[in-house]
């Protein structure tokens, strides 16, 4: 048998009924028509306002977080000082012992503190994140250049820094960069090579386009002291095959891409003589074919009409001299390694 039912609850199951009346009936009776008319112009000029309000302080924000980087890459104290508080944010915030296991890894770690090598790659890892953080933000290549090359200028002069994680690895797995949450803004950064240390990346991603563009000589200084380089890490290894593979396929492919850029800052005469040595003496190269074809395209490629030059009275003023690159200068492309 059920339980008998009494007269409360039978009220209380009257009162459910209603409830359920009401709530239903109430989108009807207070729902069923439209609102005061709205003012669109008013509307529109509280969120003009407001999106205001949002990027300038998002640009504030933007601004303390690319100081606090320019700060921590100044020199190499502060590049320490600010790992090892990446370090306490990332990796000990929230322990029960969070100071004593922090002071504990920072004794562990204090003779690498000291190592000049890992404070050369630190600093040179946070300077790159200062370069891509400007990238980022939407700064022109063409207004960096001086900048970025300063950069390689000194990075190319790190040593054993240039082989540490933090040269070596992407800017995108930084710890600097979860730490201040900015991974959209480094992603951002186009044409960008994202390893601090990769210094022939960061010119074929970069430099050489803007170059190019520019038609700026110093491009074919930047491939003979890169044939130079290389030229010497082949002698260097004291290995037949290695200065043999240098020479034979290594060598021809640069002086090739030499050729190329002399093309594409307007020296075609000189572009077209060296591809032609290049092929001439490299018949057997795995690139021979595809160089001959492309030379073949330059030569029949009709030239373009010239319009005459206006006249004027005025003599054209002389151009500006070019900044050097980081580099010595080499006049002509160098020459094959000897072998051993």
């Amino acid at each position: 048998m059920y339980p008998p039912r009494n007269k409360a609850c039978t009220c209380l199951r009257r009162l459910d009924i209603l409830a359920i009346f009401l709530l239903f009936s109430f989108p009807l009776v207070f729902f069923g028509q439209d609102g005061n008319a709205v003012d669109p112009k008013e509307l529109l000029s509280s969120l003009a306002a407001i999106k205001q309000k949002q990027v300038a302080a998002v640009a504030n924000q933007r601004n303390t977080i690319y100081q606090d980087f320019r700060a921590a890459s100044g020199d190499n104290a502060s590049a320490i000082a600010f790992f090892q508080e990446a370090m306490r944010n990332t990796a000990f915030n929230g322990q029960n012992r969070e100071q004593t296991e922090f002071h504990d890894w920072k004794k562990k770690q204090a003779d690498k503190f000291k190592d000049p090598t890992f404070q050369n790659a630190l600093r040179f890892h946070l300077a790159y994140i200062v370069l891509t953080l400007e990238r980022g933000n939407g700064v022109e290549v063409k207004k960096m250049l001086p900048e970025l090359l300063d950069y390689l200028a000194q990075a190319a002069d790190a040593g054993q820094s240039l082989q540490d994680p933090f040269m070596k690895k992407d800017i995108t797995g930084s710890i600097f960069v979860d730490w201040y949450q900015i991974g959209d803004w480094v992603a951002s950064a186009e044409d960008w090579d994202m390893r601090p240390g990769d210094i022939n990346g960061i010119y074929d991603k970069t430099i050489l386009p803007e170059m190019r563009k520019e038609k700026d000589p110093r491009i074919i200084t930047y491939w003979d002291n890169r044939i130079t380089t290389e030229a010497q890490t082949a002698t260097d290894t004291k290995l037949t095959f290695e200065i043999n593979k240098f020479n034979q396929i290594r060598r021809p492919a640069l002086l090739w891409s030499r050729a190329e850029d002399l093309l594409a800052i307007g020296q075609k005469n000189n572009a077209i003589r060296n591809m032609f040595a290049v092929i001439k003496e490299n018949p057997d190269h795995p690139s021979a074919s595809d160089w001959v074809t492309e030379l073949q395209g330059i030569l029949q490629a009709p030239a373009p009409a010239s319009s005459p030059a206006p006249v004027s009275n005025t003599p054209a003023p002389a151009p500006a001299a070019l900044p050097a690159l980081p580099f010595p200068t080499v006049e002509h492309a160098p020459q094959a390694v000897p072998s051993p």
